[in-house]
């Protein structure tokens, strides 16, 4: 494509610019779409690593959430006296 796509290089009227005014304008909306899906991604895997983050947390404080769950056992038991 002419980088000048007013440009008439048929010595046409503005009409015969009007497919390639079309085309330039579709390429761009393609670029744009490309760079929207581009950020995208990027936030996806941005949220993506924050959630693997939080489970990591999750998994280091299992052991002692359950511990702590099984001394409230004991605790509750010995209160109940059984």
């Amino acid at each position: 494509m002419s980088p000048n796509i007013f440009a008439k290089p048929d010595g046409g009227s503005a009409r015969s610019a009007r497919p390639r005014l079309t085309n330039a304008i579709m390429a761009d909306r393609a670029a744009v779409a490309a760079a929207e899906i581009a950020t995208l991604r990027q936030k996806l895997a941005a949220a993506e690593a924050r959630i693997r983050e939080i489970e990591d947390k999750d998994n280091v404080l299992k052991p002692l959430r359950e511990r702590m769950a099984a001394f409230n056992c004991e605790i509750a038991k010995w209160w109940s006296g059984s």
